[in-house]
């Protein structure tokens, strides 16, 4: 990184943040650091950008700050290709996902705890509900969305869960012991069930969703 970028690093600090998530997350954002202009950081994020921000965007040492991070995320410099799969994981989001910076890949997965869920008066159909109304928002990004429950998503962990969510035809979500997942030749094998932390430490959670103990448990 060179002695400018250090400087709009520095300088420009939270608003700097603030244009390369929105460049991130935009469904339409530059390809390659050569077309990293100011119009194009305007046309993939200007929507969603303060005033502050905006104003920096003619700023040369501005997007020169705004290079230099983008350098890190390979994913606006790797073109798509047939001959590899790229596999973006996130887990443990309680309820913040909508403030979790997404690359770009071919298939997302969602390892569980989509919900804040602490054993208070929480609402968790409404946090599930909005949890799953992003996933299909991202999905629009990715080929696959694979997703299992957490022990925090207790909503999840009822029979016959998967019937009420409703969901784009490219999100996967996985509610049994050891399901296979086909995609582009690989298999991949996903599970939400855990040991039962009751059994194994003698400790009751209210977030025991998926918990098992040994005799429920499937055999290998």
């Amino acid at each position: 990184m060179g002695a400018i970028s250090k400087m709009s690093t520095v300088q420009y600090g939270p608003v700097l943040d603030k244009v390369i998530s929105s460049v991130l997350m935009a469904d339409r954002k530059p390809r390659s650091l050569r077309e990293l202009t100011a119009s194009a950081v305007m046309k993939a994020a200007g929507p969603s950008l303060g005033p502050a921000a905006l104003a920096r965007l003619g700023d040369a040492a501005f997007l020169a700050g705004v290079e230099a991070r983008l350098e890190h995320e390979d994913s606006l410099l790797l073109p798509p290709s047939r001959m590899r799969v790229r596999f973006v994981h996130v887990s443990d989001t309680h309820s913040c996902h909508w403030k979790v910076r997404i690359p770009e890949g071919d298939v997302l997965v969602h390892t569980g705890d989509l919900l804040a869920n602490y054993g208070r008066s929480d609402n968790l159909e409404k946090q599930l509900d909005d949890a799953f109304l992003w996933l299909a928002h991202l999905s629009k990004r990715f080929d696959r969305v694979l997703v299992i429950g957490g022990n925090h998503d207790t909503p999840l962990d009822i029979p016959q869960a998967k019937a009420k969510l409703h969901l784009p035809p490219n999100v996967v979500y996985i509610e049994g012991d050891k399901q296979r997942v086909d995609y582009r030749g690989l298999r991949i094998w996903m599970s939400p069930v855990t040991p039962s932390r009751e059994e194994t430490e003698g400790l009751r959670y209210v977030s025991n969703a998926f918990e098992r103990t040994s005799e429920l448990q499937s055999p290998d």
